[in-house]
């Protein structure tokens, strides 16, 4: 059977994760506090603007951020892992995982042995913390007796081996910029014992404009504008407090590519009902075959029609999308070349003519993020090459004195050139 839910750009009902999980988290009645080694350390404050790609800072300019990058630190890219969704890369950005290693395989995939399927569009899927492996920032945070503010990160909402952020909120679309903003500084301006010295941001304005009117567009100009004003405010009156320093990580999960509806691939006689499962649609779709004598005849059919995709079966998955090794792997992967994407009639009916997507191979530049870090722990107009985004979570540990809670797939050390001693 076909999974009714698709992440892709062709959809306007599916943009980024315009979803709705309404109420704060309870907050307890009394205050967690710092344990005292961390009451004085500079605060880690780490801002993700969904969707943002490489060149957006240049092609835009917003003043704000360029500003950041001129006193800071950039790279010439932050590289995804794959698929290039919004999900999986919030959630590496979080652990310092890829996605075979952390569990998150997409923003929507199946797990065969469990019979179950993770939406992360929904608050069911998005609170069970049996979908997320490894162990977070904030969760690293609380075993070492440190606060954590966090508002919108994927996995923030729940509890990951034992641990939660101390405060969070769940995902509310109708959140001003404003409002987020206005809790970070309220974090800030708390007393050392209370202050959370790890602070997360989440912004998907960029994204939802950017699926719906295609990147460089002037709805993506609008929105990377309205965030960079709510970002300068930050900057200006976090820098009016006592604080003991303010450590800024400024990166998106993924890029944009430009696509149009011409280029859409119909997979309907490819994929019938009655032989898989099939997850996802856009830049690629994850196929479950229903009984393990399906997988080489749906395998084969979809082979001899390739064109404009790539189709693999889950041992022939390439290495560098760090993918076949999860239990909750695809038998076939089904893998689109930009600008052309997957979908069914149905729905690739409904399409914008020109939109944009992700997803595609991390090797697509177009796929990039951002990468912008300034502060007390960085040199001023250093510029990196392109970075893995595995090296995000080492850093902010790194920055914030934090053990490694294992193994990791980022190492911090890429960014000695740009950190002082």
């Amino acid at each position: 059977m076909r999974g009714r839910c698709f992440f892709t750009a062709l959809l306007l009902s599916f943009f980024a994760t315009a979803c709705t999980h309404t109420a704060p988290a309870p907050v307890p009645a009394v205050p967690p506090r710092n344990a005292e080694v961390h009451r004085q350390k500079p605060l880690v404050v780490m801002i993700s603007i969904d969707g943002c790609r490489h060149d957006d800072l240049d092609h835009f300019s917003p003043p704000n951020l360029l500003k950041l990058r001129r006193e800071g630190v950039t790279s010439r890219g932050l590289i995804p892992v794959y698929p290039s969704q919004t999900f999986p890369n919030h959630y590496t950005l979080a652990t310092g995982l890829t996605a075979e290693h952390h569990g998150l395989l997409g923003n929507q995939f199946y797990d065969p042995q469990a019979g179950l399927e993770y939406r992360g569009k929904e608050a069911a899927s998005a609170r069970d913390g049996r979908w997320y492996g490894g162990l977070p920032l904030w969760g690293v945070a609380q075993k070492a007796g440190m606060l954590s503010g966090v508002y919108f990160w994927i996995g923030s909402e729940a509890e990951i081996a034992g641990t939660r952020p101390t405060e969070f909120f769940h995902y509310d679309d109708k959140v001003t910029i404003d409002a987020r903003i206005d809790q970070a500084l309220e974090w800030m301006k708390r007393p050392p014992e209370t202050r959370p010295p790890l602070i997360m941001l989440y912004f998907a304005d960029v994204d939802m404009m950017g699926h719906r009117f295609g990147p460089h567009s002037p709805e993506v100009k609008e929105a990377l504008m309205k965030i960079d004003a709510g970002l300068g405010r930050l900057f200006r009156e976090a820098g009016q407090l006592e604080l003991p320093g303010v450590n800024y990580v400024i990166v998106s999960d993924h890029g944009m590519s430009a696509v149009e509806a011409k280029d859409a691939v119909a997979m309907d006689e490819l994929l019938p009902e009655e032989d898989v499962k099939v997850v996802g649609g856009g830049a690629q779709m994850f196929v479950y075959a229903l009984t393990p004598e399906k997988i080489q005849p749906v395998y084969e059919r979809l082979k001899k029609a390739e064109k404009h995709f790539r189709v693999y079966l889950k041992k022939d998955i390439p290495e560098r999308y760090h993918l076949r090794k999860s239990a909750s792997a695809p038998d076939i992967l089904i893998d689109a070349q930009a600008p052309h994407t997957l979908g069914f009639r149905e729905w690739m009916a409904k399409a914008r003519a020109k939109s944009g997507t992700h997803g595609y191979d991390p090797r697509n530049k177009d796929m990039w993020g951002i990468f912008v870090a300034q502060g007390p722990a960085f040199k001023k107009g250093r510029t990196l090459p392109a970075l893995d985004n595995t090296h995000v979570a080492p850093l902010v540990l790194k920055l914030l004195s934090l053990p490694e809670p294992g193994p990791l797939d980022g190492r911090a050390e890429v960014f000695a050139p740009a950190l002082r001693d």
